[in-house]
């Protein structure tokens, strides 16, 4: 069945407005098109979209005519959707074919919408995510539950028009060799998760990427797992990336500089966790030129390198805030727990909290590292930093903190849903809030973030003054109360050089 071996769809709205962009509209405008038009019964009544189950037998037009997994990929395959529909998908395990060969590509608009209830009746299209019924894309074509030979790899997006999804669970992509891609040139390898290139553009809510395995060996054609941008645009908001690996360069997340076009990632209120590489640079994510990434609200904790930056490794820029990168651990020589800098003068970061436990970072095994002369780090203040380490200039502010532990800050705290999504570290207290809101306003501004610095993680809004480091927003009783008056450890402190 050769529907099977090239999955042809794409999606068209801007991302919906759930706090990811301050604004958008439904996304045709900016595009010159208009709204496309929706399937109609045979008593001429409007639906909203098309609607599928995994063993459906209709033809679409509602939830008791649902058309089948098997449909929904042929119609894919033979670009029958229009351009801008809406696809609604019950819960199930949607696989991306039958062999190993077999893989998603996207390549014009629809909007495709996970986590309705399989049982669902009628024309509902109602949902509130995060839900509890999980539409999962799946690359286990052997089905034992494991990425591994014998799986396939996820998805390619090539569309310029930006594809979205919402409440979809992508899930155990594999690839064990270079394979390059057909669309986008025979130069560019491919890798197990989602691969957005030659310009594509990607949206994401309330979407997971877990459990893919990229088995490549080559440092140019391993790494990102999850998800590799080459040439790409990736917006990504209230997602979970966790238990991806590869063998170096990324173990969730791989960018590279693309010559015909940007290659960016922006992400809010997000969680990357037990991602990893069994080699060197990026346990988490790791950027090979000079790719933009913009960060806000996000908890990196848990992930893993044997060396070199195992939150992220870049020579590109980076802009940080509001996040919360902790405990990730570099297993050989660290040059960068959490981060590994290699940018020169485009590393912007405020608010962020960036921790080991007790005995892990210190002068010589710190948790960011400037790694040559030339690198620079520009510092709007108000971050918690255990130690930085290496031979470039931390341009430092009166606000940051140096020489703290994950102990000090958090205590016993763990990963938990908090009154929140995704999971968050909580701060046991208020002692450390410290930034006036205006101050995050003014900052986010000045280096192009996008994202709403006034509220945390959680959905949480932000105190105008006193506005706690980090992913998580203190809301208790002590939230008048801060640390940051010189009551912290402040080590090693030269001049702004370390």
């Amino acid at each position: 069945m050769n529907y099977l071996k090239k999955i042809f769809f794409s999606t068209g709205c801007l991302l919906a407005s759930v706090s990811l962009i301050t604004s958008c509209n439904n996304g045709y405008e900016e595009y010159d098109m208009v709204d496309p038009p929706r399937p109609i019964s045979s008593d001429t009544q409007a639906f909203p979209g098309y609607f599928v189950k995994v063993d459906g037998t209709g033809s679409g037009t509602s939830w008791d005519d649902a058309m089948s997994g098997k449909q929904f990929f042929t119609m894919l395959a033979n670009n029958s959707f229009k351009q801008g529909a809406d696809i609604y998908l019950a819960a199930g395990i949607y696989k991306v074919g039958t062999s190993s060969s077999d893989f998603v590509s996207v390549s014009s608009g629809v909007n495709i919408h996970g986590g309705y209830d399989p049982a669902s009746t009628g024309y509902v299209t109602a949902i509130s995510y995060p839900s509890s019924f999980e539409t999962i894309i799946s690359g286990d074509i052997n089905e034992d539950g494991i990425a591994n030979q014998g799986d396939a790899r996820l998805m390619e997006v090539t569309t310029t028009i930006p594809v979205s999804f919402y409440g979809i669970t992508f899930k155990g992509g594999y690839i064990a060799t270079a394979t390059h891609s057909e669309a986008s040139g025979a130069n560019l390898s491919v890798r197990s998760g989602i691969n957005v290139l030659k310009g594509g553009a990607l949206n994401m809510n309330y979407c997971n990427i877990e459990g893919c395995i990229s088995d490549i060996g080559a440092n140019g054609d391993a790494g990102g797992a999850a998800l590799l941008i080459s040439g790409g645009v990736v917006k990504m908001n209230k997602c979970i990336i966790k238990d991806n690996q590869s063998n170096n360069r990324g173990g969730a997340i791989r960018m590279i500089i693309s010559q015909a076009h940007d290659t960016k990632l922006y992400m809010n209120n997000s969680l990357l966790t037990h991602n990893g590489i069994k080699g060197d640079f990026g346990g988490t994510i790791q950027v090979s030129g000079s790719c933009d990434i913009f960060m806000n609200n996000c908890t990196l904790v848990d992930n893993y390198a044997k060396y070199g930056g195992a939150g992220i490794n870049t020579s590109g820029k980076l802009v940080l805030m509001n996040s919360t990168l902790v405990n990730n651990l570099c297993t050989d020589g660290s040059n960068g727990h959490e981060l590994r800098c290699e940018g020169k003068n485009n590393w912007f970061l405020m608010n962020n909290i960036i921790l080991e436990t007790a005995g892990k970072s210190n002068t010589g095994n710190p948790s960011l590292c400037l790694n040559g002369n030339d690198k620079i780090i520009v510092s709007g203040g108000y971050n918690l930093i255990s130690f930085v380490g290496g031979t470039g200039t931390f341009a430092r502010q009166g606000t940051d903190k140096i020489g703290i532990t994950y102990n000090k800050v958090f205590g016993s705290a763990s990963l938990a849903d908090n009154d929140g999504y995704p999971k968050t570290l909580a701060l046991p207290n208020g002692r450390y809030a410290a930034a006036p809101l205006n101050e995050l306003q003014s900052y986010a501004s000045k280096n192009l973030l996008i994202y709403n610095v006034g509220i945390d993680q959680r959905g949480f809004n932000r105190k105008s003054q006193k506005t706690c480091p980090g992913a998580y927003e203190y809301v208790g009783e002590n939230d008048g109360k801060t640390a940051l008056d010189g009551t912290l450890p402040d080590l090693n402190v030269n001049n702004g050089q370390w």
